[in-house]
C-alpha cells in the first residue's frame, strides 16, 4: 500500500474521456483502458499531456512482452480484461472515473496496484514454529 496524494478524475479530462469506449477498470493504480480505434493517437497524446508524470502507459502487447502481470503462461481470460492500454502508477496518484449518478465519496487514503518499489517489493519473513516443524516431519514420513 502507498499513500494516495491525489485522485485524478479521468472523466474531468475530456481529451482522455472522449477517447474511451468504457471507463477504465481493474485498479485505480493499474487501470485497463479500452480506446476507440480511431482515437488511439489522441489518447496517447492526452496521456503525455496529463498523466505521464504519474503513470506509465503500456499497450496490450507491451503488458505481455514486459511481463507486467508476471511471468509464465497467462490465464486464457487475461486477454479479455487488459484492454488496449494499461495505465500503471509510478507516483502517489490514483485514477477514478466518476459516473453521473455517483454520490461524492472520500477517496482512498492508500491503495496498491502500481509499479512503485513499495508496491512491488514485498518483504518475507519466515520463522519456524512448533507447527511448521511438525508439518515438515509428517511430510517427510
Amino acid at each position: 500500500m502507498v499513500d494516495i496524494t491525489e485522485e485524478i478524475k479521468i472523466n474531468h479530462i475530456p481529451e482522455i474521456a472522449d477517447c474511451l469506449i468504457i471507463p477504465p477498470f481493474v485498479e485505480s493504480r493499474a487501470a485497463a483502458c479500452y480506446v476507440k480505434s480511431d482515437r488511439r493517437t489522441d489518447f496517447e497524446k492526452a496521456y503525455h499531456n496529463y498523466l505521464s508524470n504519474d503513470f506509465l502507459l503500456f499497450s496490450k502487447n507491451d503488458v505481455f512482452a514486459k511481463g507486467i502481470l508476471g511471468k509464465g503462461k497467462s490465464h486464457p481470460k487475461t486477454i479479455d480484461f487488459i484492454g488496449d492500454y494499461m495505465l500503471c502508477a509510478i507516483g502517489s496518484k490514483s485514477i477514478h472515473y466518476q459516473t453521473l449518478n455517483e454520490k461524492p465519496k472520500t477517496p482512498h487514503k492508500a491503495n496498491h496496484g502500481g509499479l512503485t518499489d513499495e508496491e512491488m517489493i514485498i518483504p518475507l519473513i519466515v520463522v519456524p514454529t512448533k507447527r511448521t516443524k511438525e508439518y515438515k516431519q509428517k511430510r517427510l514420513i
